[in-house]
């Protein structure tokens, strides 16, 4: 005997119709008329339900699909011919359905040890705004402003209770005043590694190597004390690690003359004074294991909207830009959380949006 299996989809469903049917009673005694409600979303005598609601918001916001596009995809798919009109109606719905879900995300933002914080450029009826966002592994929200400084910061509402540790770029904005509560900054090395390998690349700077080189020194033997299960480097590695730190910032020094209280003259040279001036911040990785490396944990988040920028072309309104950064939020949270997307949209769209907790599912 022999076998052989093919796997394939099955042939692709077209769309069910539940019919609600709400009884009209009249009490014999008082006359009374009483009638059940129908789901809040069957308003209206023939529409669509939660999980078209869900899939077009999934479309839109995860899958970056153009309008144009998701009405064919629906119409091929399942033959529902579903107008442009009706399906942005569907995902501005659901940003308004998400709303209590990503309340609860910056209400956890607050907590934390430690949060990751950045901006982007973005394009909202053709002139340059800023997305804007916090994030932790379990945790994100993402905001839109017109403004790239401290305001737009402070417009993602984690920011007036935040006790933990804020990792940064180290953008002028995060240096002002709205983080006084904070516990402290930590730097995102991932930059300077990049603008390291510029100085040494482009400007012929002769510290800046030693400097790469070291930074990720501290990060292979950070990496290699937290998979031995320690919490902390030995207290004279650390001492060892900023000794060698400082030889270098004052090889930099010598290599370009110190300006007090001036700008520098080169880029690399006011590389080397921020991390000279702000050595504390650099290293906090090697102090604390619980501040990372590097931003990506936020920076992976906002490079999704670039992607949707490069896609779509930005948003043609700011209404559109918050709600696709509203359903965002609740979309990234929920996978990284364990949360299936499409669960978690239908639930929303149910008018049961699923809540976030820390500590995942």
């Amino acid at each position: 005997m022999e076998k052989r299996q093919v796997m394939d989809l099955p042939s692709p469903p077209g769309l069910e119709t539940t019919e609600y049917r709400a009884i009209k009673l009249r009490c014999a005694g008082c006359g009374h008329v009483t009638k059940p409600a129908f789901p809040h979303w069957a308003k209206a005598p023939v529409q669509y339900g939660p999980r078209v609601h869900a899939m077009a918001s999934y479309l839109a916001v995860h899958q970056y699909m153009p309008y144009e596009r998701m009405a064919e995809h629906i119409r091929h798919l399942h033959g529902a011919k579903v107008s442009v009109g009706a399906l942005v109606a569907m995902v501005k719905r659901g940003g308004q359905r998400v709303l209590p879900a990503v309340e609860e995300i910056r209400h956890l933002l607050q907590r934390p040890a430690v949060v990751n914080m950045d901006e982007t450029g973005c394009h909202v009826g053709g002139k340059l705004n800023w997305v804007h966002g916090a994030a932790t592994d379990r945790l994100t929200v993402l905001g839109v402003y017109d403004h790239r400084g401290v305001d737009g910061i402070k417009s993602l509402k984690v920011l007036d209770e935040m006790t933990g540790i804020v990792v940064h770029d180290a953008w002028p904005a995060y240096w002002n005043a709205g983080f006084e509560t904070v516990r402290g900054h930590g730097l995102c090395n991932a930059h300077h590694l990049r603008e390291l390998l510029a100085a040494t690349d482009l400007d012929g700077q002769r510290w800046s190597e030693p400097m790469t080189n070291l930074l990720l020194e501290m990060l292979a033997k950070r990496n290699a004390a937290m998979a031995a299960g320690r919490n902390r480097l030995q207290l004279e590695q650390v001492a060892a690690f900023e000794a060698a730190y400082d030889r270098v910032i004052r090889g930099g020094w010598r290599e370009n003359p110190r300006r007090p209280r001036k700008r520098q003259r080169s880029k690399a040279a006011n590389l080397l004074r921020m991390l000279d001036e702000h050595r504390d911040e650099v290293l906090r990785f090697l102090h604390d294991f619980a501040v990372p490396f590097t931003n990506n944990e936020i920076e992976g988040d906002l490079r999704m909207t670039k992607l949707h920028e490069k896609i779509s072309g930005g948003w043609r309104s700011m209404e559109g830009a918050r709600t696709f950064l509203a359903i965002r939020s609740y979309l990234a949270t929920a996978r990284k959380q364990g949360q299936d997307m499409l669960d978690v949209l239908v639930a929303a769209f149910e008018g049961r949006p699923w809540m976030p907790a820390t500590a995942g599912p």
